[in-house]
């Protein structure tokens, strides 16, 4: 129950989707897709479906094209071959997507919401919890400035990947890059310090005006975060900003709305029950009662800069950020902004949200058992 009305009562309506989708939504955006294999069938009336391997495509494809701004939320199961494994398996994973944002301003407003309801979904899961913060923008910015194309981009992104400065200097060497954009590629690989002191650090490389504006909108997002004072930011264009504020920061009361009613199609249509009891009792009892969110904690030391999420490279074109739980071997819940997904699907606004995986997260509350 304690996401479900931190999502609510942060303006966010919960979607449910199909199990399945026509297999050429999959086809047409498969360079969006974390992984390409997907499972499909053929259906009684002869349409070619697919279990649906990711869920923002979904909500994407089907959400209000009127809203200037729509903030959702979902508890779903996906279908694919998780990272590191070699058969498809069925991942349960939450989360949400604030769709609609189309000014530097604005967008810059919603990287901080996402961001803080990120650290808040982790709050509630329970321990000592990190996000690591990347930008897929900067990261672009400084291969194209090291002249990397195909194979040399491919073998540099591996290094980065693996941290691994020593093979990511000898492609770089081999592939001709220019000096300066080589020591700012280097450079900003071995910066790993929280956020706000990063920021600093990266600016001081020599940098291309592209990779400098996208430091700035870093710079952006943490000075939104301390702005609110240790607040989630929410869009200032919104009427309802204010109270979305008010109840994150512990007034549940004073955002809490109903589900408005729409229209629903076969694909998508609103879920006005609460979260299912196993996840929910999973998720409650970790700081949180009577429905009511976590204290707000977003210490400057949590946010910490990572160059290396270079996996979602072709998924996300700005911010990236992946959260983890001390004790827990991998990333549980990952993120960022996906303006071109949404620009693919012939929508000029921008997106950003974040999903949470219930499968990484149950050794929290099973003590250690998978």
């Amino acid at each position: 129950m304690a996401l479900d009305a931190l999502y609510r009562m942060s303006g966010y309506e919960r979607y449910r989707m199909n199990k399945f989708e026509p297999y050429d939504l999959y086809l047409e955006h498969r360079g969006f897709l974390r992984d390409d294999a997907v499972i499909s069938f053929t259906d009684p009336r002869g349409r070619l479906m697919a279990l649906k391997p990711d869920v923002t495509m979904s909500i994407v494809k089907n959400a209000s094209v009127d809203a200037a701004v729509e903030r959702l939320f979902y508890i779903e199961n996906v279908f694919r071959v998780p990272p590191g494994g070699s058969e498809f398996a069925e991942i349960a994973q939450m989360g949400l997507e604030c769709l609609g944002c189309d000014s530097g301003r604005v967008q810059s407003d919603v990287d901080a919401e996402v961001v803080a309801l990120a650290c808040r979904t982790l709050d509630v899961c329970g321990g000592r919890s990190r996000l690591a913060v990347s930008h897929m923008g900067f990261l672009s910015a400084l291969l194209d400035a090291c002249l990397l194309e195909d194979d040399p981009r491919e073998q540099a992104l591996r290094c980065i990947r693996l941290k691994n400065a020593a093979a990511l200097a000898h492609v770089l060497r081999g592939a001709g890059a220019p000096s300066e954009s080589q020591d700012a590629l280097l450079g900003a690989l071995a910066v790993s310090s929280p956020l706000s002191s990063a920021v600093e650090s990266l600016k001081a490389l020599p940098l291309a005006r592209v990779a400098l504006e996208a430091v700035e909108a870093l710079e952006a997002l943490v000075k939104r975060l301390i702005a609110s004072g240790e607040e989630p930011c929410a869009i200032e264009a919104d009427p309802d900003a204010a109270g979305r504020l008010d109840a994150i920061g512990g007034n549940p009361d004073a955002a809490r709305k109903p589900d408005t009613a729409g229209e629903e199609s076969c694909a998508m249509r609103k879920e006005p029950d609460a979260f299912p009891a196993a996840a929910g009792a999973a998720a409650g009892g970790r700081g949180v009662s009577e429905g009511k969110p976590p204290a707000p904690r977003l210490e400057a030391d949590r946010l910490f800069f990572d160059l290396s999420l270079v996996g979602e490279a072709g998924y996300y074109t700005g911010l990236a950020f992946q959260g983890y739980i001390e004790g827990l071997p991998r990333a549980v819940l990952a993120g960022g902004r996906y303006d071109g997904l949404m620009e693919k699907v012939g929508r000029s606004q921008g997106a950003a949200g974040f999903a949470l995986y219930l499968g990484e997260i149950a050794p929290a509350f099973t003590g250690g058992r998978a």
